[in-house]
């Protein structure tokens, strides 16, 4: 029960979180709707294919945690390969190539192979569910970087927020810090 309160908690932040910028029209409201149902079901699919991808003879529950994260990485790979793949059939229907969209593209791929690695580490390592709640808390990075990237004079890249704003992203921090304690408390008791 402790852990399904902690993920209507997660869940409640985020949707405060969310609010906190304004209100979305209903097309973009139901697109990151259908963009959330195809995360979550992914990351549910992860604990059925990592196990397929550990050494022969190691059975998923004996196998520890450097063997679970090799498995993880492995499968994400051949996902992301196979996202590469299929994502070049439509090259054709982009942008004259110039050479600074390339450039850019190389940029955001290494660092979203990164964050994957790290992503599908951390859920081999504590859990899909656990994993997912943690990942929520880039929300709270995300507050603190915005009002830093503000404050450093980049206003065209982040708006200033109002105080008001702030406050109801940190109340949405707080419920998020609370969801996290509340699951890792009733996991391990």
């Amino acid at each position: 029960g402790q852990q399904w309160a902690a993920v209507a908690l997660a869940t409640a932040a985020a949707w405060v979180l969310g609010a906190s910028g304004g209100r979305l029209p209903i097309t973009t409201m139901l697109i990151a709707i259908g963009a959330c149902a195809g995360f979550v079901c992914s990351d549910l699919f992860i604990k059925q294919m990592w196990p397929a991808w550990l050494p022969a003879g190691v059975d998923p529950a004996d196998a520890d945690k450097f063997q679970r994260v090799y498995a993880s990485i492995t499968g994400m790979s051949l996902v992301y390969v196979w996202c590469g793949l299929i994502a070049l059939l439509f090259l054709p229907l982009a942008k004259p190539w110039k050479a600074h969209y390339f450039r850019g593209s190389v940029a955001y791929a290494g660092s979203w192979m990164m964050s994957m690695v790290c992503l599908f580490s951390a859920f081999a390592l504590v859990g899909i569910i656990l994993g997912n709640i943690l990942q929520s808390t880039r929300g709270l990075m995300s507050i603190v970087l915005g009002v830093l990237v503000v404050k450093l004079g980049h206003h065209h890249l982040e708006t200033h927020a109002p105080m008001k704003v702030v406050v109801q992203r940190l109340i949405a921090a707080a419920m998020m810090t609370t969801a996290i304690v509340l699951f890792v408390t009733a996991k391990s008791s």
